[in-house]
């Protein structure tokens, strides 16, 4: 899976619990129940890479936007050093464009 696989198949989601694992770890989201915000709770498990070698991360909580769980995934699918902010902006731009065309329909 490439980055415009992975913003392609985020794109499709339709507010159903969906889980993804890669290289780096596993991460499931959740839409949380409301309506007038889409937000979503996550929760993953992925490698990190500190100063002091690769260690297991564990993330769970709540509020986040579709395009920062999808970040999130990037990190699992790609590694966390891998993810740049060109990436993270090309995310941003497909998510937001995508959730703007949802609500309008």
């Amino acid at each position: 899976m490439n980055l415009s696989d992975l913003i392609q198949f985020f794109s499709h989601q339709n507010r159903q619990p969906f889980s993804l694992r890669g290289n780096f770890g596993t991460i499931h989201i959740t839409p949380e129940p409301h309506y007038e915000n889409s937000t979503y709770q996550i929760d993953c498990n992925y490698k990190s890479l500190t100063r002091y070698g690769w260690h297991y991360k564990k993330q769970q909580a709540g509020g986040f936007r579709l395009s920062t769980a999808c970040c999130l995934a990037a990190c699992i699918m790609f590694g966390e050093d891998r993810v740049t902010q060109g990436m993270i902006q090309k995310i941003n731009k497909a998510l937001s464009k995508e959730q703007e065309t949802s609500k309008k329909g």
